[in-house]
C-alpha cells in the first residue's frame, strides 16, 4: 500500500494525467527572478491580422494528444471539421504528430521527443504540469518565449493580455515571459465544470431540501441511507459514492475551508488570508476527520470508495444505489441524465455548493478551474520552426471573433446558425452533442478561448441555477496554479515534499477508515513537522508573493 501511495505521490507532483480533463500538478520551475530587457507585450501595436496567412500551402507539425472520444470517430484532427476549415481561410496546412492513447503513452511520447530533440513546429500539451515547467525547456533552447512575436503579430491575443490584468499575471511567469498560447476560460461559465450533484428526485420523494451545511448534508445522507428512495424494501443505499482517479473523496474536507489530497483537483497547500497553510495539519484537518470518518462508519458514503474505479461509480449511480457524488457536467451530470432516459424516467439531478461547517464563515472550493483563465495547457512554438512569424498569425486567429465561433460552434449553417447575431446550435447537434465531437474543439480544449455562448447550450440540461448554485463556492483559498519556483525551491520540493505528502495521503484513509484512531492525529502533525514541511510552506509563500508582484 505505502508503494502505491508513493507512486500516486510521484504522479502527481512530476507529470500530467489526463482523466476526462487536465489534472495539473503545482511544481513548475522558473530562472531566478532577474531583470530583464526583452520586449514587453503591448509596447507596440501588432500587426493587423489578415487572411489567408499563407498563399503557397504552408504546412505546420503539431504534436497533440487526440482526445478519446475524438478518436472513437476520426483518426487524425486534420479530419475534424474546424481545422479543415482553418486550413481554406489562412492558407496554412497543419499535419499533426498524435501519440498512443493513454496519459502514460502521452508523456512517455513527449519525453522522448524532447531527449531526441527532433522537434514539430508547434507542441500542445500540459506545460504548467511539466517538472521544470515551460521555462525548462526554453532554457534548453527547446521551446521560445513568445514575447516579440506576440507583440508584432498577435493582434488578438496582446488585446485579451492588456484588457485582463489577472489574466495576463497567469500567462507570463516571474520573469515576464510567456511560452505558450493557452487554452482559456475568461468567464466563469465556463469554468464550473464539475461540483457536488445530488438525485433531486430522491431529495424530493423526502421532502428534505438541498444541503448548505455539513449538518444538512450529513442528514440528507443520512435520509437516503434509512428511507429508501430507491424503492426496494432495501436498506442497500449507498448514499456518497466517488472513484479512486479522481479522489474526489479528499473534497470532503473542504467544508472546513482547508485542502488535502487528490492531486491538483485538491492541492495540499492553501491560502488563508494572505499565508500559506499546509491543510493536512491544520486545527479543521481533525475535525474534518472526524466527520468524515462518521460517514464512513455510518455507511454513508462508499465502503470502497478507497479502490472503486469510475464504471462502479456508474454502475452504483445507475442502478438506484447511490444518491451524492461529485462529477463533471458532461460525464457525471449530462452523461448520467442521458443513460437513465430510459431506465428511470425519474430520475433527475440538481447541484449543491461545499457545505458549510460549523465555525466556517463560508463555502469554499479548492478545484482549479474556479480561479483559471489560463488552464495551463497551450500550444508553445519550438526553435525548430522555421515559420515562427505565420505560426504566431496562425495561433493568433484562435483568439479572433471568427476564431472563438470556428472553434466553438463550428461550420455556420452545419452545426450552428446566427439567430439574432447569436450562435445557436442546430436542432440536430442539440438532439445528439456527439455531432460535434467531429466537429469542434470547444469540447476538449485546444489553444483557444472557451465561449460561455457555447457552455450554455452545451450544458443545457445541467441549468443556470445548477451553475449558480457551483458558483455560490468561492475559491479565494486556491493557490493559484500559475505560481513558478526557483530552481532551489524545486529542488526543495522535489527532495522533500514526495515523502510528506505519501504519509499525509495514507493517513487520510487510515484516520477516515478508523485504521488508525483520530487519538494519533497530533503525532502525526507532529510527524510531519519534523519532515521540514515549515521549509516548504516558506517556498510556497515565496512563489505566491512573486506571483502577486507579476
Amino acid at each position: 500500500m505505502k508503494k502505491i501511495f508513493r507512486m500516486l505521490s510521484l504522479l502527481m507532483i512530476a507529470v500530467l494525467v489526463f482523466t476526462g480533463c487536465a489534472i495539473i500538478p503545482e511544481s513548475k520551475q522558473t530562472q531566478e527572478p532577474q531583470d530583464s530587457n526583452q520586449t514587453t507585450v503591448g509596447q507596440e501595436k501588432p500587426e493587423e491580422l489578415v487572411l489567408p496567412i499563407s498563399a503557397t500551402g504552408l504546412k505546420l507539425t503539431v504534436f497533440s494528444a487526440l482526445p478519446s472520444g475524438t478518436a472513437a470517430v476520426v483518426s487524425d484532427y486534420s479530419q475534424v471539421k474546424c481545422f479543415v476549415e482553418m486550413e481554406k481561410r489562412t492558407g496554412v496546412k497543419l499535419e499533426f504528430i498524435h501519440p498512443p492513447q493513454g496519459a502514460g503513452q502521452e508523456n512517455e511520447k513527449f519525453n522522448l521527443m524532447m531527449a531526441s530533440n527532433d522537434l514539430p513546429d508547434l507542441i500542445y500539451t500540459g506545460w504548467a504540469s511539466k517538472a521544470g515547467g515551460p521555462q525548462k525547456f526554453a532554457k534548453e533552447g527547446q521551446i521560445i518565449s513568445l514575447n516579440q512575436y506576440v507583440s508584432k503579430y498577435a493582434p488578438n491575443f496582446s488585446k485579451l493580455l492588456e484588457s485582463n490584468s489577472e489574466y495576463k499575471k497567469q500567462v507570463m511567469d516571474d520573469n515576464g515571459d510567456m511560452y505558450y498560447f493557452p487554452l482559456t476560460t475568461i468567464d466563469s461559465t465556463t469554468r464550473l465544470n464539475k461540483g457536488f450533484i445530488i438525485r433531486n428526485d430522491w431529495v424530493e420523494k423526502l421532502g428534505l431540501e438541498l444541503p448548505t451545511t455539513t449538518d444538512d448534508f450529513y442528514n440528507i445522507l443520512k435520509a437516503f441511507r434509512e428511507r429508501d428512495p430507491n424503492e426496494n424494501e432495501l436498506e442497500d443505499e449507498i448514499p456518497f459514492v466517488t472513484d479512486t482517479i479522481s479522489q474526489f473523496v479528499f473534497h470532503l474536507v473542504w467544508p472546513w475551508g482547508i485542502s488535502w489530497g487528490g492531486g491538483s483537483f485538491s492541492p495540499d497547500f492553501a491560502l488563508k488570508g494572505d499565508k500559506i497553510v499546509y491543510g493536512p495539519i491544520e486545527p479543521e484537518a481533525k475535525e474534518a476527520l472526524a466527520w468524515i470518518n462518521k460517514l464512513y462508519n455510518e455507511k454513508l458514503i462508499d465502503p470502497d470508495f478507497s479502490t472503486s474505479d469510475r464504471p462502479a461509480m456508474k454502475t452504483k449511480v445507475t442502478t438506484g444505489l447511490s444518491g451524492v457524488w461529485y462529477g463533471y457536467t458532461g460525464a457525471q451530470y449530462t452523461g448520467y441524465l442521458k443513460e437513465m432516459e430510459t431506465i428511470d424516467p425519474n430520475f433527475e439531478l440538481a447541484t449543491f455548493p461545499t457545505p458549510i461547517a460549523p465555525g466556517i464563515d463560508k463555502s469554499y472550493n479548492f478545484d482549479p478551474g474556479m480561479k483559471n483563465l489560463n488552464t495551463g495547457i497551450g500550444i508553445a512554438i519550438t526553435s525548430q520552426c522555421k515559420n515562427i512569424k505565420e505560426a504566431v498569425k496562425w495561433l493568433d486567429y484562435a483568439y479572433s471573433d471568427e476564431g472563438i465561433l470556428l472553434y466553438s460552434f463550428g461550420i455556420e449553417g452545419d452545426t450552428y446558425n446566427m439567430v439574432n447575431g447569436n450562435p445557436i446550435l442546430s436542432d440536430a447537434v442539440m438532439k445528439d452533442v456527439s455531432l460535434l465531437t467531429p466537429a469542434v474543439t470547444s469540447i476538449n480544449g485546444w489553444a483557444m478561448i472557451q465561449d460561455p455562448r457555447f457552455f450554455e447550450q452545451y450544458t443545457s440540461k445541467v441549468g443556470k441555477e445548477n451553475f449558480d448554485r457551483w458558483g455560490i463556492s468561492t475559491p479565494e483559498r486556491r493557490i493559484p496554479q500559475q505560481i513558478s519556483y526557483t530552481t532551489e525551491e524545486n529542488r526543495i520540493i522535489s527532495t522533500k515534499l514526495t515523502d510528506i505528502k505519501t504519509l499525509a495521503d495514507e493517513m487520510f484513509y487510515k484516520f477516515v477508515m478508523g485504521r488508525e484512531p483520530l487519538s494519533e492525529f497530533d503525532k502525526f502533525v507532529d510527524t510531519v513537522n519534523s519532515m521540514d514541511i515549515d521549509e516548504l510552506i516558506k517556498v510556497q509563500q515565496s512563489a505566491y508573493e512573486r506571483y502577486n508582484n507579476r
